[in-house]
């Protein structure tokens, strides 16, 4: 993947809101200023997180709890991690709830255990804005919607359903949704900014003239030498008004 994929890449996480404007200026210095081979095989294994991100934990015990049945340990354990299983005649999905205790904590725990919560040192704060958007009686799956609060204080709306599986237990898979899908049905109209964002001409020529520059001022100031994040948005600028129109 170019450097001018993995930048513009980076800027779809800052309008979705994924990134923070501080972490999104660390990102892109740490892209410009890594140049090494064994570096830019972590940024390709990075970006091969895709942004809808499929996360599935088990939702071990939780029937006892939601069901309530006494002396059933309602604590979620660690992806992967095979619990006791519970069985099919005491399952009762009209008892499964989008809102309840249980699948929230279950939620905030598949979230931050994912592979793309971790890389981006991102965790669940809060689930709210819960909606239920359908149950299916006959297999058992409720699906549903809600919006999660990063410790970035960015939100990340998410779709999550809860399935019993053919042992009786209960897995939720969630899924990040993008920002434009959830806050609206008629997409906007981009703006011009936009426009050029989006085109691939624009974006490799902006990318290819940040790269000049840095090299330029390491070679006046030293190799060794770190890019400041302003120094590069300074440069960006000034290449996006030099990109032919």
């Amino acid at each position: 993947m170019s450097q001018a994929d993995e930048l513009e890449k980076l800027s779809q996480l800052k309008e979705k809101g994924v990134l923070s404007a501080e972490e999104f200026a660390a990102k892109k210095a740490e892209i410009l200023n890594t140049s090494s081979p064994k570096a830019k095989r972590s940024r390709r294994l990075f970006w091969a997180i895709p942004l809808l991100i499929i996360g599935t934990i088990s939702l071990l015990n939780a029937l006892g709890s939601l069901a309530g049945h006494p002396g059933t340990d309602s604590t979620v354990s660690p992806v992967n991690q095979v619990g006791p299983s519970i069985p099919l005649a005491n399952s009762n999905s009209s008892k499964l709830q989008c809102d309840s205790a249980t699948a929230k904590d279950t939620l905030q725990r598949a979230f931050d255990q994912s592979q793309f919560a971790r890389s981006m040192n991102l965790s669940a704060i809060l689930v709210n804005d819960v909606k239920e958007q359908s149950r299916d009686a006959k297999t058992d799956v409720l699906v549903c919607r809600a919006t999660i609060t990063l410790n970035t204080t960015r939100k990340a709306p998410v779709s999550y359903k809860m399935e019993q599986t053919a042992d009786g237990k209960f897995l939720l898979t969630f899924e990040v949704l993008d920002d434009a899908e959830s806050t609206s049905e008629t997409p906007a109209a981009p703006s011009p900014a936009r426009k050029e964002q989006a085109t691939p001409a624009s974006a490799d020529f902006v990318a290819s003239c940040v790269e000049n520059s840095v090299e330029k001022y390491r070679k006046e100031v030293g190799e060794d030498v770190l890019v400041r994040a302003d120094m590069l948005d300074e440069w960006e600028s000034q290449c996006k008004n030099k990109f032919p129109r």
